[in-house]
């Protein structure tokens, strides 16, 4: 009687399987590597640095006592999954929110006292400046939300519940003789389903999905906006053709039912072309007046609230990186001016355009904050550069942008699927056991 066959069977597998196991744990492994080299990563042991200063102010004394992790505010605690056994067991002490996005400071001093410039990583340059009144402090903090994390190409659009992609939320602040000041805008994918599936062309095909709850996305993004900012004034930079076109209308056409808020299209590359950065004060016109009137967060040295923000600007372009940066700079410098002439550093006749070495500084700034955004999204540094450094776009300029877009075409089309996958493992962990 011959021995049956299928007893032979048993022990390839044992190799078998156990190859498969090492298989997976290495390509978890490489994930967690990848999730290590995360850029723009933050946290701090005293404050929570999740929520903006206006929040935090007027947060209950009760609230603010608690520890840092009940405080955060959770859409920009990056590391969320990875401290639910530490909240579980209750070990407050040991549970610090990570925050993904970057923190640039200026020092401003009066003139012949140096600055200290800290952009991102812990990087510093030293140099002079000179300004009207007392030293102050200048800080770009820039909150991004994970709840529709992704790279470029890999995410775009809305959720169902109306979280969009590369959502930030952009905080200037300013910090002199006791008074603090604090202004916001905030940046997102068009809040529509539509994808940008890659296919190795330059720019792939955007494609809107259609679906039944389109105009509910909508509204419960901009809701959502109005419970968190107030009054939002929405702009739309993109083209007003081609494939941004037929995004743009479509987005358009969605505004128009949701009459609380305001909707400007303004075709960036139309107006401004490739260094016409002044005629950003075209957009400027249109929306001063409530711009204005949203106003700033001001809080005196005994912590009295002499300011209130009412509103916000929600800026986005395709990627919510270029075109937004620099938008959102000029924006930016139209607040500083309001707020340091409403201190006395400088009178109503006096911008910070007026002063070159500081007007540089600022710029500067906006400009590396950019970079910084761009290389968490899509990879590489952020094109128009120059526009928000030098008001213009140089020789360098150019050829530093077609480097980066050639970048952004690699990345997008062979590494950034690893980049996402990355984004989801981090997000919500799962084991060798959950992949069987």
């Amino acid at each position: 009687m011959k021995k049956p066959k299928a007893s032979r069977l048993f022990f390839p597998l044992v190799p078998l399987l156990f190859s498969t196991v090492k298989r997976d744990e290495a390509y978890f492994m490489s994930l967690l590597k990848t999730v290590e080299a995360t850029p723009g990563l933050y946290y701090s042991y005293e404050t929570d640095i999740t929520v903006n200063l206006q929040r935090r102010c007027k947060l209950m004394e009760a609230w603010t006592s608690k520890p840092l992790w009940k405080q955060a505010d959770p859409r920009f605690v990056w590391n969320k999954h990875l401290l639910e056994e530490l909240i579980e067991y209750k070990l407050d002490r040991f549970i610090i929110p990570l925050l993904q996005g970057n923190i640039l400071k200026l020092l401003l001093y009066h003139a012949f006292e140096p600055i200290c410039m800290c952009v991102a990583c812990l990087s510093f340059q030293v140099t002079q400046l000179k300004l009207n009144g007392s030293p102050a402090t200048f800080t770009l903090l820039s909150r991004r939300c994970t709840r529709r994390l992704g790279t470029r190409m890999w995410r775009r659009g809305a959720n169902l519940e109306g979280d969009t992609a590369n959502f930030i939320e952009t905080e200037q602040l300013l910090e002199l003789e006791g008074f603090r000041c604090s202004s916001l805008q905030i940046r997102g994918s068009i809040p529509l389903l539509w994808e940008q599936i890659v296919d190795l062309s330059y720019k792939p095909q955007l494609r809107i999905i259609q679906h039944e709850q389109t105009p509910q996305v909508v509204e419960r993004h901009f809701n959502d906006l109005y419970q968190r900012y107030g009054e939002t004034i929405a702009v739309d930079l993109t083209d007003k053709h081609g494939d941004e076109g037929q995004l743009s209308a479509a987005y358009a056409e969605e505004m128009q039912k949701l009459p609380n808020v305001r909707y400007v299209s303004f075709d960036f590359h139309h107006v401004c072309g490739s260094s016409n950065f002044a005629n950003l004060q075209v957009l400027y016109d249109q929306i001063s007046e409530e711009f204005e009137k949203q106003g700033y967060f001001l809080i005196d040295k005994n912590g009295k609230i002499l300011e209130e923000q009412k509103g916000i600007i929600r800026s986005n372009c395709i990627d919510c990186l270029d075109r937004t940066n620099v938008t959102q700079s000029y924006l930016a410098q139209k607040t500083l001016d309001i707020q340091l002439q409403r201190l006395g550093v400088f009178t109503s006749t006096e911008y910070i355009s007026m002063f070159p070495e500081d007007y540089v500084k600022f710029r500067t700034l906006w400009a590396e904050q950019g970079d910084e955004i761009s290389l968490e999204y899509a990879g590489t540094h952020a094109l128009k550069g120059d526009l928000v450094r030098y008001g213009k776009q140089t020789v360098a300029g150019f050829i530093k942008d077609g480097m980066s877009a050639l970048s952004r075409y690699y990345m997008n089309n062979f590494h950034d699927g690893i980049r996402q996958a990355r984004s989801l493992f981090h997000l919500s962990p799962i084991s060798i056991k959950e992949m069987k």
